[in-house]
């Protein structure tokens, strides 16, 4: 089963604000078939919806890494949680994460080679590859992404 558009050629925010006030979410749709709708402009098929989850599972909680070193150090010097996300958050770039064994850069060489662009394996790439092979928009998912890593800046930032 294909995932069926919502409206014809419409933007992803735009299907995604008609469909919201048309049609009851609550116990109906999982956050990752309403993210998928945000930023596909459609609903997602059941394994779509899964392979999102997923990437969104994985990009939650990165343990001690820069960003939430950023937020911890916010944490210390008494600065309200938000401050702390936010400094933690603008630590992430396109490109984040340490150095990268051989095999990876192998991979990584590859996929320049065969796409044109470069893409990082890490977390960050593998999810945007998955996500390109679903043919969605890259510009909407960065922030869905990116936005789930506040959660866990916010529980480094209580922690700390």
């Amino acid at each position: 089963m294909t995932a069926q558009p919502i409206l014809p050629r419409c933007k992803a925010t735009t299907c995604s604000f008609a469909v919201t006030r048309s049609r009851p979410l609550f116990g109906h749709r999982s956050f990752g078939e309403l993210a998928y709708l945000i930023i596909g402009g459609r609903w997602p098929t059941k394994g779509q919806a899964q392979v999102l989850e997923a990437i969104m599972v994985s990009v939650m909680e990165h343990g001690i890494s820069p960003t939430t070193t950023v937020t911890r150090m916010m944490a210390s010097y008494g600065n309200p949680i938000q401050v702390g996300i936010a400094a933690g958050m603008l630590t992430a770039g396109d490109h984040h994460g340490g150095d990268h064994c051989l095999l990876l850069e192998s991979i990584e060489a590859e996929l320049k080679a065969a796409i044109g662009r470069p893409i990082a394996i890490n977390i960050d790439g593998v999810s945007a590859a998955l996500l390109s092979d679903h043919d969605l928009d890259l510009r909407p998912a960065s922030p869905i992404l990116m936005g789930l890593r506040t959660l866990a800046l916010a529980t480094h930032f209580i922690e700390e």
